[in-house]
C-alpha cells in the first residue's frame, strides 16, 4: 500500500519531498485512530467477546481490502484517497485487533506455558512478515490488484480458523464506566515506576520505528530498487525478528529482564540511524534485520511482563 501510494504520487507529477510527504500523511491518517482509540481497544478486551472482537475487526479488514482492490487500477486521483481511507480504517482496526488478540491467548494456554505460547506466536508472526512482503513484492508485478486480492483470499481462510477456536468463557467487567476505567489504568500506570519505564521505552521504539514507515521512498530514489527489492527489504526486518522469537521460545528470559529491554532499544535505535544513512541494498537490509531482532526482543518481554 505504501509502495502504491507514493508510486502514485511520484508519477503524478510530486517531487521526492511532495511524494515522501504524502506517504507521511498516509501514516499519520492511520496512527491518528489509532492513538485516539487504543485505550478504548483494550478496554473493549476486556469487557466483550474476545474472540467475536477479533471476527469483527476480520469483517472490517475484508471490507478494506475489497474496496482497495476496486481502486487499485483506477489513477492516482482516485488510488490516493482510498489508501487514505484505508489506512484511517486500518488504525481503527489496530485498535482493537491487537489488544482482543492478545488477551484472548491467556485464555488458550495455561499460565506456566504463557512465555513459550508468546514467543511461538511472534514468530509465527514473524514469519509471515518474512513470506508476505517478499510474495506481495512478487504478486505486484501481476497487477496492483493481485496483493489485495490474495491477502483477501487469507482472510477469509483466518476467519474460518478463528470461527472454530473455543476458548472458556469470559469472566465480565463489573464497573460498567468506561473512562473511569480507562483513567484507572492510566494511575496504575503512572504510580508504577517498573511499567511506566517498560512503556517509554516501547513508546522510543515506536517513535524510532516511524522511519521504516518510509521505507518506499528509500527503495524507489535512494536504492532505486523496484516493488520486488521493497519486499526484501521488509522481509529483512522480519528474518531478524523471527530469528529472535525462536531462539526465545527455546530460551525464555528469566534474568535481567530490564537490562535486555534497555539493550534492545539501543540496538534499535542504533540500526535505524545505519538504515537512514544507507545507500546500499545489502547494507539496508542488514540494518533492517537487525532491527526487527531488537524490535521483536523489546515487544516480547514488554509482553511477557504483563
Amino acid at each position: 500500500m505504501g509502495w502504491q501510494v507514493y508510486d502514485s504520487a511520484r508519477a503524478h507529477g510530486q517531487s521526492i519531498v511532495e511524494g515522501a510527504f504524502t506517504l507521511g500523511l498516509v501514516g499519520l491518517a492511520q496512527f491518528l485512530p489509532l492513538l485516539v482509540l487504543s485505550l478504548f481497544g483494550g478496554q473493549a478486551a476486556d469487557r466483550y467477546n474476545r474472540r467475536l472482537i477479533i471476527l469483527a475487526c476480520v469483517a472490517a479488514k475484508a471490507v478494506v481490502l475489497c474496496g482497495l482492490v476496486v481502486a487499485s487500477n483506477a489513477g492516482p486521483e482516485i488510488i490516493i484517497p482510498a489508501v487514505f481511507a484505508a489506512a484511517i480504517s486500518a488504525g481503527v482496526i489496530n485498535a482493537f485487533l491487537p489488544p482482543a488478540a492478545s488477551a484472548l491467548m491467556p485464555m488458550l494456554l495455561p499460565r506456566e506455558e504463557l512465555p513459550q505460547g508468546i514467543a511461538w506466536s511472534s514468530l509465527a508472526f514473524q514469519s509471515a512478515l518474512i513470506i508476505g512482503p517478499a510474495i506481495g513484492g512478487l504478486l505486484y508485478a501481476f497487477g496492483p490488484a493481485t496483493p489485495y486480492a490474495t491477502a483477501l483470499a487469507l482472510l477469509a481462510l483466518a476467519a474460518v480458523l478463528i470461527v472454530q477456536l473455543k476458548p472458556p468463557a469470559q469472566e465480565p467487567v463489573k464497573d460498567a464506566r468506561t473512562v473511569g476505567m480507562i483513567m484507572e489504568g492510566l494511575r496504575y500506570v503512572w504510580s508504577n515506576k517498573i511499567v511506566l519505564g517498560a512503556i517509554s521505552l516501547d513508546l522510543v521504539v515506536v517513535l524510532l520505528a516511524g522511519a521504516v514507515a518510509l521505507l518506499p521512498v528509500f527503495a524507489r530514489d535512494i536504492l532505486h530498487a523496484g516493488p520486488g527489492e521493497l519486499g526484501v527489504l521488509r522481509s529483512a526486518m522480519g528474518v531478524g525478528a523471527a530469528s529472535v522469537a525462536l531462539w526465545l521460545a527455546i530460551n525464555p528470559l528469566r534474568q535481567r529482564v530490564g537490562m535486555w529491554m534497555f539493550g534492545s532499544t539501543i540496538v534499535f535505535g542504533l540500526a535505524t540511524i545505519v538504515f537512514g544513512l544507507s545507500e546500499y541494498l545489502w547494507l539496508t537490509a542488514f540494518a533492517l534485520a537487525i532491527a526487527g531482532a531488537a524490535r521483536l526482543s523489546h515487544r516480547h518481554i514488554l509482553a511477557a511482563r504483563r
